[in-house]
């Protein structure tokens, strides 16, 4: 266990990380020259770093487990324990266990949350679990066993009684103590916790808590924030008394303790305020098991699938509907002729309380050369004419783009979704909505999807973006082409990807595509997209979520705050940009670069949707505390012939507020020398490299032999959209432009700019046009 915040206590009182080994042998073994060693990453030295521990002298007998607290005491730890000089690293890490030089066992274990253990099952392999056993089997009695001796541990009048943590985000989340003695407690001493790193964040009010008497912490009242791991701790003067980590109850679910009984407890019937003598479970059932596993199966007409339930009664559908007790029970098998969805859950019994729904989609005789992604969601929910979000409904008439339609209304449906890519993938339940501006008026729409405590859990961990590692969304997008799903269906994928490699600086979503398919409905080619929001944002400048604001079309406020936005606005319309103390304070209030780059793909692309800005900021004490740039939605691009005044005007009645407002910005910055030498070099680079012809076609080329061999499929599901040839033909006049429009640029910025016959040999002179 790497973070121990409400578990097991040493004998000093403290919680710390422990690691249990144990004896598989037949024999008993003596330590003397064994050793054990940590491999963790060090964020600030960049490097991996090893600590050693050798054991004492002692015996361990066959199937017998020795537990030792990473607390880093070492030589000096409480009596009757055995304490390492080391530390566990919450993010992963791996532990050797050698004897002299030789390593005889090791374990690269993950990332984990607050009170989750990484345990070994009796089949040899690992899992992340929320029941602990040190000191005794992996088992759910050896579970029962460690909550009998937690238990004990706890002294004191005051106990966690019972708490529901999932709710924090929309103030339903409430965490209840009780005074167990028999006399009256003072709770101006006590406070609640979720970190050991404050362990006084909340305090209680100078109250007085009688024998066998309740006080109930409400997130929505009384100001205490759960936070996102579910741990909470209760001190007296933050001096650790008891702990309870309710990450593994449902959303709904309260966790919590029962007279006369030791551990916690599943109340599906949350007890707040009251007697805790409703129904409750040590354990939840897992959910139901299915062989083989969900996917793509291209060559299958018929497959037979089985459901391990580990001797619980299961129920299940077929149409992709949540099951109930009304429906079927599993027997045997599963005989399955086409593609089908099939969901179930356990029914549980009096230790274990019903598991969640299990989604398994089987695609029989369908072959994709892209990832697929398969949503199930209610049919009335997409297409009921008072509540489906994907048809106009009652107020779907008036003009374009039907503003009083269903899909314009900011709806969330529960659903869930899976990822098939080759043997990789995921599936959770999440929510869905319409996502889009005049796009979704079109009959082909994207989608957004959602994470929440309140589905299951808020994110899916996946390397969505194949860069070698799993990134936590708690949102992503499923974009149709937008306005594009007629033309080449990847301008914004074309004009984003061609800016990647030379424009560091620039916030750009990466990009999957994928095709989709909603219960059973093929809806062909998409791409999976992260949502631009303050997550996103935080990823890409490394600082935190919190710190983030950002500005976008209309100078609206989206997040954070924009006073300091206005005031680099202000400063830059009412100041002299040829003096240098003024460039150098913009330098260090806006990344100059970023903001050059981003006008010169707008002018390239020839982006008529010039609105889709927006200026992002951290007042993270990590980041630069710049204002950067997200470059985004290129989907209205090369349908026009505007000329870079268009683009750098300070005025005209088609130019939003916030777009005069910064190409007034850059217009006055021109008159620096310094920032005009950065405007030809970046103009310079992206001539000769970003903007070629063979640089372009071949960033074309690659995306279009992406989606190529989906294209006619995609283009036989919406016939009113587009045909295979006019997008072949679509393809060749868009690859065309390659060839004339570096040319015809910078032959407009020439003028526009009055460049130079110095700055003309010095930067543009081989490029030959």
């Amino acid at each position: 266990m790497t973070s121990n915040r409400t578990g097991l206590m040493s004998k000093d009182g403290n919680l710390y990380d422990w690691i249990e080994i144990k004896n598989m042998s037949d024999d008993t073994e003596s330590l003397e020259g064994y050793s054990l060693t940590i491999e963790k990453y060090d964020k600030k030295e960049q490097k991996i770093k090893r600590h050693t521990w050798f054991f004492p002298e002692m015996d361990v007998k066959p199937g017998g487990c020795i537990l030792l607290f990473a607390s880093k005491k070492g030589k000096n730890p409480p009596h009757g324990e055995l304490h390492t000089n080391f530390k566990l690293p919450a993010d992963g890490g791996k532990l050797q266990l050698s004897y002299d030089e030789d390593v005889l066992a090791e374990l690269a274990f993950p990332k984990t949350e607050s009170d989750e253990c990484y345990k070994r099952l009796s089949d040899g392999k690992y899992e992340k679990s929320y029941e602990a056993s040190p000191g005794f089997d992996n088992t759910r009695e050896g579970y029962e066993k460690y909550s009998v001796l937690v238990d004990g541990q706890r002294k004191g009048p005051l106990r966690i009684w019972e708490a529901h943590t999932k709710g924090h985000k929309t103030g339903n989340a409430w965490v209840e103590i009780k005074n167990v003695s028999d006399k009256d407690v003072d709770l101006s001493n006590y406070y609640l916790a979720t970190s050991t790193k404050n362990l006084k964040k909340w305090h209680f009010p100078s109250k007085t808590l009688k024998a066998g008497e309740k006080y109930v912490v409400n997130t929505r009242t009384d100001a205490f924030k759960v936070g996102k791991y579910k741990s909470v701790i209760l001190t007296d003067n933050g001096k650790f008394v008891d702990g309870i980590c309710a990450s593994s109850a449902p959303y709904g679910v309260s966790f919590g303790r029962v007279e006369g009984k030791k551990g916690f407890f599943y109340f599906p019937n949350p007890t707040k305020g009251e007697e805790n003598n409703s129904r409750h479970y040590r354990f939840i059932a897992p959910k139901p098991v299915f062989s083989p596993q969900a996917g793509v199966y291209p060559d299958t007409t018929k497959l037979i699938v089985h459901i391990e339930s580990q001797d619980l009664k299961v129920h299940y559908t077929t149409d992709g509907s949540e099951p109930t007790a009304d429906s079927p029970v599993y027997k045997d098998s599963i005989s399955i002729n086409k593609t089908t969805t099939i969901r179930a859950y356990c029914e549980g019994d009096s230790t274990f309380m019903h598991s969640g729904v299990a989604t398994h989609t089987f695609l029989l005789g369908d072959k994709h050369s892209l990832p697929v992604v398969k949503i199930t969601v209610k049919h009335n929910d997409l297409y009921d004419y008072g509540r489906g979000i994907y048809v106009p409904g009652p107020g779907g008439g008036g003009e374009y783009p039907y503003k009083n339609a269903n899909f314009w209304k900011p709806w969330w449906k529960k659903a869930h979704v899976e990822l098939f890519d080759g043997d990789d993938g995921f599936s959770e339940d999440c929510e869905l909505a319409i996502f889009g501006g005049f796009s979704r008026a079109l009959s082909k729409k994207s989608f957004k999807l959602r994470f929440k405590d309140f589905i299951d859990k808020p994110y899916v961990s996946y390397d969505f973006f194949d860069k070698g590692k799993a990134v936590k969304l708690n949102k992503f997008i499923l974009r149709s082409g937008s306005q594009d799903i007629s033309g080449v269906m990847v301008r914004d994928e074309f004009f984003t990807s061609l800016m990647v490699p030379t424009c560091p600086e620039l916030l750009i979503q990466p990009y999957k595509p994928c095709v989709l398919y909603i219960n059973d409905d093929y809806f062909g080619i998409y791409y999976i997209r992260e949502k631009i929001d303050r997550n996103f944002v935080a990823r890409r400048l490394n600082v935190s979520s919190d710190s983030i604001s950002i500005i976008m079309s209309g100078m609206y406020c989206e997040e954070g705050s924009k006073a300091d936005f206005n005031a680099l606005m202000s400063f830059v319309r009412s100041n002299d940009m040829t003096v240098k103390e003024n460039y150098e304070k913009v330098k260090n209030w806006i990344d100059l670069e970023g903001l050059i780059d981003f006008k010169l793909g707008m002018m390239y692309s020839n982006n008529v949707d010039v609105g889709n800005v927006r200026f992002v900021k951290s007042e993270d004490a990590k980041g630069d505390k710049k204002w950067h740039i997200v470059y985004y939605d290129f989907d209205l691009t090369w349908t026009a012939n505007k000329s870079p005044n268009f683009f750098l005007s300070t005025s005209g009645g088609d130019l939003p507020p916030n777009v005069s407002t910064h190409n007034g910005m850059i217009m006055n910055l021109l008159k620096n020398k310094e920032f005009r030498q950065l405007f030809m070099e970046r103009l310079s680079l992206h001539m000769h490299k970003t903007f070629s012809e063979k640089n372009a076609t071949s960033v074309f080329d690659n995306i279009i032999a992406t989606i190529k061999p989906e294209m006619a499929r995609n283009c036989e599901r919406w016939p009113n959209v587009m045909t295979y040839s006019k997008w072949e033909a679509n393809v060749t006049k868009f690859r065309e432009k390659f060839k004339d429009r570096p040319k015809n640029m910078l032959n407009d910025l020439r003028q526009f700019l009055s460049i130079t016959d110095e700055e003309e040999k010095k930067y543009f002179a081989d490029l030959g046009f």
